[in-house]
Formats: C-alpha cells, sequence, structure tokens
C-alpha cells in the first residue's frame, strides 16, 4: 500500500471525499471481488492520509497553545515582576 506521489498531494478534504466514494462503492455491493479488493487498498491508504493530515494538524494545534501558554506566562511574569 505505497502512497504515490498524487496522493501524497491530497489535501484532507479531498481524500475524506474520496473515501467516502468508495465506502460509497463497497456498501453497494456491486463489485467484483477483484474490484472490492482494489477499492479496499485506495481506501485504506486514502484513511492513512486523512490519519496522517489529522495528527499533523493536531501536533501543529497543540505547539501553537504550548506557545501560546509561554507568551501568558512571560507576560504574566512580567507583570508580576513590574509591581
Amino acid at each position: 500500500m505505497n502512497i504515490s506521489e498524487n496522493e501524497a498531494q491530497l489535501t484532507f478534504e479531498d481524500a475524506i471525499s474520496e473515501l467516502k466514494e468508495i465506502v460509497q462503492s463497497l456498501e453497494a455491493g456491486n463489485t467484483s471481488l477483484n474490484e472490492a479488493t482494489t477499492l479496499f487498498e485506495k481506501g485504506m491508504v486514502l484513511a492513512n492520509i486523512c490519519n496522517d493530515r489529522l495528527t499533523k494538524a493536531e501536533l501543529k494545534v497543540t505547539t501553537l497553545q504550548a506557545e501560546f501558554e509561554q507568551q501568558i506566562q512571560l507576560l504574566q511574569d512580567l507583570e508580576s515582576s513590574g509591581n
């Protein structure tokens, strides 16, 4: 299940949209076993892409929150020492 260069460029929204389409196709049950297997494999790749995008976004938000908390603490320390 290698991620192609095109798949690596997908946004979270595009990947989740494609994944939804695959799920609908699989749930419809109108595909051969071979097609279903191929769709399942592609779905797994897309799910991994979505997971990766979410993990990166979570890390970014966590980092921003920590930086903000440090800035607030610094301001509070400066106000405390100024009084």
